[in-house]
């Protein structure tokens, strides 16, 4: 007669058949179209403890015994115990494997993504929340021989945890359309720029912005005639700013385009540093 269960740790614990009617209760109301009576239930204790001889068992050995009872009693609630018992030591395997991931990219970095860089902080915690959804993907998104296959490296699916939150990848951004007439983020306006300083102040901010909402590489393509339309706009601001001053004709020509790109160098000085000081995402 089964007086002690030994539990995964070693602890022992008095045989308690309430969990056992418990679990099973939990599992029949998991099933949409099957319910399980008492009398099967007292039938499949009985088949668990006439089929054990000593007075101690495990744990394991009890819940194999519980799933041959309900197979014969009521296969439906059998399956979904069995399917919640799978489930739970799925979920057990991939907390430890995100553990192991986590402690890695701690101490060791990350070199998955080149885009990252995994010797900052922020990008850490980005990469920690990755391995997790890298686990979902894994158990419960992708079909086992998709799996067995990166695994054994016949195909490789890059940046896999990301694809969880079906995130961008690489992108092209159309900063040109955005900045034309001003836009809004995270809550705030934005006017147009009126020069070419405040463009390069705006589209940094963007960056950082937009390319934390994403993986993979952030790019902005043709910013020299992004820009063009914000230089002219400094280029006219200088050259009123001398001709009320007295200075005309081609002095005044070539002030203020020296002004101008004066100002386009220190702009692009401070979207430089901003990148480079600013962590996100992606570093």
């Amino acid at each position: 007669m089964i007086t002690t269960v030994i539990k995964k740790d070693g602890n022992e614990i008095p045989w308690d058949r309430s969990k056992i009617i418990n679990a099973i209760h939990k599992s029949s109301n998991r099933c949409k179209n099957s319910s399980i009576t008492d009398e099967q239930i007292n039938l499949v204790i009985e088949y668990v403890e006439d089929k054990v001889k000593e007075e101690k068992i495990s744990t394991n050995k009890i819940h194999d015994l519980v799933i041959e009872g309900l197979s014969l009693y009521n296969s439906s609630v059998a399956l979904e115990y069995k399917s919640f018992r799978n489930y739970k030591k799925r979920y057990s395997e991939s907390f430890k494997n995100a553990a192991s991931n986590s402690n890695r990219i701690v101490y060791d970095g990350d070199k998955e993504n080149a885009n990252k860089d995994s010797s900052l902080n922020s990008t850490k915690q980005a990469l920690i929340s990755e391995s997790i959804m890298r686990e979902f993907m894994r158990q419960f998104e992708l079909k086992p021989e998709w799996v067995e296959a990166h695994d054994q490296g016949w195909i490789h699916i890059h940046d896999l945890p990301n694809r969880y939150l079906n995130q961008l990848n690489c992108c092209l951004f159309d900063m040109e359309n955005l900045l034309d007439g001003g836009f809004e983020m995270n809550g705030s306006r934005y006017i147009e720029p009126k020069s070419v300083d405040t463009a390069w102040s705006v589209i940094g901010d963007i960056t950082l912005s937009v390319s934390s909402q994403q993986y993979g590489g952030f790019s902005i393509p043709a910013i020299d005639s992004v820009l063009t339309k914000y230089a002219q706009m400094s280029y006219e601001k200088y050259l009123s700013y001398l001709q009320n001053k007295g200075i005309v004709g081609e002095q005044a020509d070539e002030m203020a385009q020296e002004m101008t790109t004066r100002e386009i160098e220190q702009g692009y000085q401070g979207f430089e540093t901003k990148l480079n000081s600013v962590s996100n995402s992606l570093g």
